[in-house]
């Protein structure tokens, strides 16, 4: 590596994307073997710009970025970091030492003072951002310590290395005779001995102080710092959710499957979370996160910025490689069974068609609204009884729920003895697509037997041959958001073809003239509960709504073809093509044939045979047998050809392609644990607010409200800007209290106590 190829070109590597070349004091950058940029050797700025630029373009990674700069990948990312900060003059290099005498004059050190003795400003880099934002002023902290110095405010010798720590000792606060409010570090002690907090937990470091930030990095620095600044957040509610996130293993799940610590500066932890409130605030699509505002973003997943679109972009394929998508879906759905997020017993399963309209080629499914076949992808979903996501799959729209139904039903039952689950007892709702005779059968089989309950087919045609009368038993559905409705029903036993007797239970809405038919291998529990099993699916469906709406269930966070390893089997063109012009010529011959026989209606009083009915009418005959003849020679023609072919043979070369899930099954994941967690927040919040119709409004207005965020003795503050409503104030600020008694702590590594309030 680093030798010259057969070109002469130094340092060129055959295979990789990006090289750095040198030549004659002129470096160039290299993409895919094309000139992006070149620029002085000496212009350390100009290298600097080059990698931010390739970077936001997401042309290469931060990694190839570092190999290829010969830089490290941290160095990369602060680059990047200070770009979005400062623009290019956040590039340029600095000198050591203090900088030009012209930021010492009396003014800055005025200035300087300023800060420290009226605003209290007490640390380096606080002074420094204060006298960036204020006056617009670029000053040094070698600078900003030696007029501190020299004014007598700090008390440690000129040589040393400034830390980010405290400016001033005891002794020369008392000296000034100044109120200052204890820094972080000092109040230590105090903040872990507070009555509230566990002392004790060595997992926790809810206490950073500003001393103790010698091992952190630029980026931590900079969090640190804007947490004790404090700083407006218009997703402060996003914090609402972490002790929920953390009670529920969220972050410890993806990290015991997705084998990526850390991605471009970020942590998995800080991805997780990112993915995580990109569903809770409801961003449509990865470009729609352009629109978020990284600062207030960032301090949700522990950053002071939020990961860019390409990065995010980047990670994603990166995970799609890993090919973990079924093992995390089944790691979620062993953790909802093991905290009773799900519950065991019945399980509605429904399929979803999404459509696809780009320009692969892939296999086409049926699309009800539609009411036609088109490129898509099929998602099947399991729920428990109360509509909580317990599994999923997503497949090529080929398959269909008659064969996903068993396959979600022994992978159900294996996940749920490996939790320790005894699963001998399931019954399993599905809508009319699942009516089979074959299907149930195959439940019928299984070892213990799966209860099926559905919607019969084909049912006006005897439903409404039952006299009103022998409607004799009712029930009161109880529906999770709709008011509850009496339906009629009585129950019988109906001949299904090809499976035998099947329970039935003819239903009946009071007061509506409308009429159904349950079909059921359960021949002991109570009818009225089956109903009930029955008609609360729609429940479901409004769970599909607000999957698709809310959480945007149907996206896809980019399309990735794979090939097929073998092209299926369809029907050969050549033969359809044969029996397309064999119809034509059917329906000519059997419209003539007509003709023939209202002629010869006519003509039976005449008495006439057949012989003189054809020597009467010789044109028509013979063209009755023209048009035999020719569907014959069709006939024998099509008997050369195979019925079927290759896909990509009858397509002249194009190949049937499949899409590629890993990037949905890993964000569908994400977005499934929001919903159960704003389920678990909604449980939380009728305690205090008795509407149920609107819980969910209003638990969107608290978590969008946006508030003031703060880090004070050691504590995190989220502070929640008010409501003119009293009735949702009211209901803000009792949420706050409940989860105040979770003890929340921040998700970050800092592990910070967490202390909510409403303005």
């Amino acid at each position: 590596m680093g030798e010259e190829n057969s070109d002469g070109i130094a340092g060129w590597e055959f295979g990789k994307v990006l090289h750095v070349v040198e030549a004659e004091g002129i470096k160039r950058a290299l993409v895919n073997g094309r000139p992006y940029m070149s620029w002085e050797a000496w212009d350390v700025t100009a290298e600097r710009m080059a990698i931010v630029q390739l970077n936001e373009l997401g042309m290469v990674t931060q990694e190839e970025l570092a190999k290829g700069f010969g830089v490290h990948v941290n160095s990369a990312t602060n680059y990047v970091a200070a770009f979005k900060a400062n623009g290019s003059n956040g590039l340029k290099s600095e000198q050591r030492g203090p900088k030009q005498s012209w930021k010492l004059v009396p003014e800055m050190r005025g200035k300087i003072l300023w800060i420290v003795l009226r605003d209290r400003i007490r640390e380096y880099s606080g002074i420094q951002e204060r006298l960036k934002e204020q006056w617009k002023e670029e000053v040094s902290i070698e600078s900003i310590r030696q007029v501190l110095l020299e004014s007598g405010l700090v008390d440690e010798n000129i040589g040393t290395q400034p830390k980010q720590g405290n400016l001033f000792g005891e002794k020369n606060v008392e000296a000034l005779g100044l109120k200052f409010e204890w820094g972080l570090a000092e109040r230590e002690s105090s903040a872990i001995e507070d009555k509230g907090e566990r002392a004790g937990d060595s997992k926790s470091e809810s206490v950073v102080g500003k001393r103790n930030r010698s091992h952190c990095g630029q980026a931590e620095r900079v969090y640190l710092d804007q947490l004790e600044r404090g700083i407006f957040s218009a997703y402060a509610g996003g914090f609402l959710f972490a002790p929920l996130i953390e009670r529920h293993h969220f972050i410890e799940m993806i990290e015991k499957v997705i084998g990526v610590p850390t991605h471009e500066g970020y942590s998995l932890r800080q991805f997780c979370l990112a993915f995580f409130y990109f569903d809770i605030f409801e961003f449509r699509s990865i470009e729609d996160f352009k629109t978020v505002y990284p600062e207030e973003y960032g301090v949700l997943i522990g950053r002071s910025v939020s990961p860019s679109i390409y990065t995010l972009r980047r990670f994603l394929h990166r995970v799609r490689k890993l090919k973990k998508g079924d093992t995390l879906i089944e790691e979620f759905a062993k953790e909802y069974l093991k905290s009773g997020l799900v519950q065991w017993g019945v399980f509605y399963i429904d399929g979803h068609f999404w459509p696809y309209y780009g320009m692969l080629v892939i296999t086409r499914g049926w699309h009800g609204v539609q009411e036609k076949a088109i490129k898509g992808s099929y998602q099947f979903l399991a729920v428990d009884e109360r509509f909580n996501p317990f599994l999923f799959l997503l497949t090529p729209s080929s398959e269909d729920l008659l064969e996903k139904i068993p396959e979600m039903i022994e992978a159900g039952r294996r996940l749920g003895r490996e939790v320790g689950i005894k699963v001998e007892d399931m019954t399993v709702v599905f809508d009319r697509e699942g009516y089979s005779a074959e299907l149930f059968r195959k439940l019928d089989a299984m070892a213990p037997k799966v209860k099926f309950v559905t919607w019969a087919k084909y049912k006006d045609r005897w439903v409404w041959d039952y006299k009103e009368e022998q409607f004799d038993k009712s029930v009161m559905v109880q529906y999770e958001i709709r008011e509850k409705r009496e339906i009629k029903y009585f129950e019988t036993e109906r001949e299904m073809n090809k499976y035998g007797k099947v329970r039935c239970l003819v239903t009946e809405r009071v007061g509506m003239k409308e009429r159904g038919a349950i079909y059921t291998n359960d021949k002991d529990t109570d009818g009225g509960r089956i109903v009930q099993l029955m008609c609360r699916r729609w429940g479901q469906e409004t769970m599909n709504k607000t999957f698709k709406w809310d959480h945007k269930m149907d996206y896809f966070p980019g399309y990735v073809a794979e090939d097929l390893e073998e092209q299926p089997l369809v029907d050969n063109p050549r033969v359809k093509e044969l029996k397309r012009e064999r119809a034509s010529l059917t329906a000519k011959l059997n419209g003539l044939r007509i003709q023939f026989a209202q002629k010869a209606f006519a003509q039976v009083e005449a008495g006439l045979n057949m012989k003189e009915m054809k020597e009467k009418y010789p044109e028509l005959c013979g063209e009755m047998d023209s048009l035999h003849a020719q569907i014959t020679l069709l006939n024998l023609e099509m008997e050369k050809f195979p019925k079927e072919v290759r896909f990509d043979e009858a397509h002249d070369g194009k190949q049937l392609v499949e899409l590629d899930y890993e990037k949905k099954r890993f964000m569908d994941c994400i977005k499934a644990f929001a919903y159960m967690m704003e389920k678990k927040m909604c449980s939380v919040l009728s305690k205090i607010y008795d509407d149920q119709k609107d819980i969910y409004v209003i638990l969107s207005m608290i978590v969008r409200r946006g508030g003031e965020i703060k880090l004070e003795n050691g504590r995190l503050g989220v502070r929640l800007k008010g409501f003119r409503n009293p009735g949702v104030n009211f209901a803000a600020r009792h949420l706050c209290e409940e989860l105040n008694q979770m003890r929340p702590r921040t998700l970050d590594k800092y592990r910070f106590p967490i202390r909510y309030e409403v303005a």
